[in-house]
Formats: structure tokens, sequence, C-alpha cells
């Protein structure tokens, strides 16, 4: 991912793929659909490229654009279900029949939460169940969650780059 890169596409790709031939980084990248827009004129963009490329990127941490350096890292494509919290699916295909809350554990849906206490659903669970001692007290989109971050290990685990 590419952050707090300018909005203008076009430019965007130019300056990407010219500044980084000068790098010998020789492959070119694919824009993702996914644009997240960062603040004010700024987004952020899922590039793909060649395993070479993306280790050269992932050295360097950044790339000049527009005479400004913007940081790359990786980007884990994670399922999360919006509707139990639960990952390896989404709401559509969710197998639940009771919505979790993202932000409390509840079971209403995280939209409806009203309650100050945050708690993960997915490490309060595991927790529960496999006795291990997860701190709990984030959102389940916490991207610093150990949940999450085992399921960011499973994904890696599958990916040969």
């Amino acid at each position: 991912m590419l952050t707090s890169a300018p909005l203008s596409t076009s430019k965007l790709k130019f300056d990407l793929l010219s500044r980084t031939n000068k790098r010998n980084l020789r492959h070119s990248f694919t824009f993702s659909a996914a644009e997240f827009v960062a603040e004010l004129g700024t987004a952020h963009w899922i590039l793909e490229t060649l395993s070479e490329s993306f280790h050269k990127l992932k050295r360097l941490e950044k790339l000049p654009i527009h005479w400004t350096m913007h940081q790359v890292r990786e980007c884990f494509h994670i399922k999360r279900c919006n509707k139990c919290q639960g990952f390896r699916h989404l709401a559509k295909d969710c197998p639940s029949n009771r919505p979790s809350c993202g932000s409390c554990a509840g079971h209403h849906p995280t939209r409806k939460c009203r309650s100050p206490q945050v708690v993960c659903i997915n490490c309060a669970m595991h927790n529960q169940f496999h006795g291990t001692r997860f701190p709990a007290y984030h959102h389940a989109s916490d991207r610093g969650c150990s949940y999450y971050l085992g399921e960011v290990a499973l994904y890696k685990e599958t990916r040969d780059y």
C-alpha cells in the first residue's frame, strides 16, 4: 500500500512508474480499485507487483512522488465479517444467526452500539475457549489485535512471495 499519495490517478501512475524505474524496479504495477481517502487531496493506494519488485519496495520503505517521500507497506487482504466480526468470510456469507458488535462484543449490530465499554469479540472468545490471555480491550477491527495478527500470519503462510 502506498500511503498519502496524490489523488490524481494519472499523475500518480506516471510519477510512480517513472521514479521506480530509476531505482531499478523495472516491473510494472497494477493499480487496484481500492483507494482510501486519507486526508484532503491524498489517498492510500493498493498496488500489486511481481515478487522481485515487492521485496525491493519493502526494503526501500518509501517512494518519492512530487518531491515528497511516501511510505510503502505491505497490505493484507484479510476478510472480516461485519455481522459476527469473525474472519475468513463476509457478512453476506455469515453462518451466525446473531450479530456481534465490533465495539463492545454485545449481541447487536456495531452501528447500534451505545456501550462505553470496548471489547474485542474475537480475543474475548478465544480467551474463553482456548485459555489464552489475548488483550481484549480494543475494537474487533484493531490492526494490533492478537487474533487479527494470527490471521495475518495464516495469510502469509499461504502466499509464496
